[in-house]
Parts: C-alpha cells; sequence; structure tokens
C-alpha cells in the first residue's frame, strides 16, 4: 500500500507506511472529523495486521476528549472482531493521566485483544516502543502533524499545565513543545502573553500538588519533596511559604484544623 493521508478540520488520518496508521486529533473535533476517522478506519479493516497511534496531545477540553473516545469506541465495539484482527499494536499519545484512565476504562469494557501503551507523552516515545522508522519518521510526523495543524501551532495556557502536572521533575520548554507538538518560539510566545513562564508554572503545579498531598496522607515533608520534583525537604518548605505564605506544616495543620472546627 502507498502511503495514504486524508485530513479533516481537526483530525489527520495518516499511513507512513503499510504497517503504521497514525490518528492525531487536535482542538474540537467535529462531526464531520469523526466520520473522517470512522471512514479511514473501515479501510483499514480491508488492510494486513498492522500497528496504530493515536495522538491526542492537543483535545482542547475534556468534553472532545470524550465526544472522540465516545465515538472510535463504539466503532471499535461494533467492529470489534475485525479490529482484532487488524490491529497487533496501540500506542496513544496523551498529555494526562486522566486520559490514560480513560482509555484503559474503554479497552476493558470491548474486550480489545490488541498489545497497548497508553501512556507515551510523545510521538518519538511511541515510535521506539513501536520499532517504526526511527527518529526519521518521528520527526516527519511530528511535522507532519504540525502542518496539518496550521504551520507554528497555538498552544493553550491549559495544555501547558496539564503536561507540567504529570512532568513535575525539572521540564524544559523543549520538552513541553516537543510534546504538545509546537515550536518552541510559539510555547515561549504564549507564555510571555499569558504573563507566566515555565518556571512559574512548574512553582504552581508543585505546590498544588504538595497541598493535595499534605491534605490527604500523613507522608513527611521528605517524601513529599520528591513526589513534587525537589530533591529536599528544605527546597519544598522555601518554595511553599514563598507561594503560599506557610510552610508546607503549618499549611497541614491549618487544614487538619479546619476539618475538625
Amino acid at each position: 500500500m502507498r502511503e495514504f493521508f486524508i485530513k479533516g478540520p481537526h483530525v489527520l488520518y495518516w499511513f507512513p507506511h503499510p504497517k503504521l496508521r497514525i490518528i492525531a486529533a487536535w482542538g474540537s473535533p467535529d462531526r464531520e472529523d469523526l466520520e473522517l476517522v470512522r471512514s479511514g478506519l473501515t479501510r483499514e479493516f480491508t488492510l494486513p495486521k498492522h500497528d496504530g497511534i493515536i495522538d491526542i496531545r492537543r483535545i482542547d477540553a475534556a468534553v472532545s476528549l470524550v465526544s472522540l473516545l465516545e465515538s472510535l469506541f463504539s466503532f471499535m465495539h461494533t467492529n470489534r472482531e475485525v479490529w482484532n484482527k487488524t490491529i497487533e499494536r496501540g500506542a496513544v499519545v496523551h498529555s494526562s493521566s486522566a486520559m490514560a484512565a480513560a482509555l484503559i476504562g474503554y479497552r476493558t469494557i470491548l474486550k480489545l485483544e490488541s498489545t497497548a501503551r497508553n501512556d507515551f507523552a510523545s510521538l518519538g516515545e511511541a515510535f521506539a516502543w513501536l520499532g517504526h522508522g526511527g527518529e526519521a519518521l518521528s520527526l516527519r510526523a511530528e511535522q507532519t502533524i504540525r502542518d496539518a495543524i496550521g504551520g507554528d501551532a497555538v498552544v493553550a495556557l491549559s495544555q501547558v499545565r496539564q503536561w507540567i502536572a504529570n512532568n513535575l521533575s525539572e521540564p524544559t520548554v523543549a520538552q513541553c513543545a516537543r510534546a504538545l507538538c509546537v515550536s518552541e518560539r510559539s510555547l515561549q510566545r504564549m507564555l510571555q502573553e499569558s504573563s507566566t513562564s515555565l518556571r512559574d508554572e512548574l512553582a504552581k503545579a508543585r505546590v498544588d500538588r504538595a497541598k493535595e498531598i499534605l491534605r490527604t496522607t500523613d507522608a513527611k515533608l521528605e517524601s513529599v519533596a520528591k513526589d513534587v520534583g525537589l530533591s529536599k525537604s528544605q527546597s519544598l518548605n522555601t518554595l511553599f511559604k514563598r507561594l503560599t505564605g506557610s510552610s508546607p506544616t503549618e499549611w497541614r495543620e491549618g487544614q487538619r484544623a479546619t476539618r475538625s472546627d
């Protein structure tokens, strides 16, 4: 089969070579996009067994993700037998642990037999696991998706925050841009226009995660620090006090006092 490529307003359906299919979705996929994907999958069932990648890093909102997943998995349920005979392995690229949980739930309900992993943060990781094309094809895929979206694509601050929340151990602008399929320049510009920076967003994400742990567990500060990507409790103390005005211990005691009243 020769390379096959179709594009909707918010979806790209692409066979870069006979053994690999890529579906990328962004923004808020509409009915036209979903029909395009279903049409592509119907065609796919006539092909020899192959692997598949679904890239949903740039879906705008939870409602858009749910709509896309419900449509895809409804189609898979109807065609489960032929799907199991057609798809060898599946990889999902996303930016949220909630997305991964939803995908695992759908797959369990549908009893899909293909080997799958839902824990990839970049196309490069998915390509490496599947063993297709190496870095050259991975970079080509990133560029093809970017071109389909519209060149130097715009990324939303909510997407950056979601990615940071899942990558608290010293993430870089380059890593974030690559994961969200945008250029570093575009990411930096968006952060500047939003009067923030990756460093500031990381600090807020770490404190938010620390608050959650402090509120719901009795974990020691050393453990909390490591869970939020910091090497020692003193670093957590300094950061927490700078953003909240209280130390982690003071904040935890205040939460407990509030609950006991």
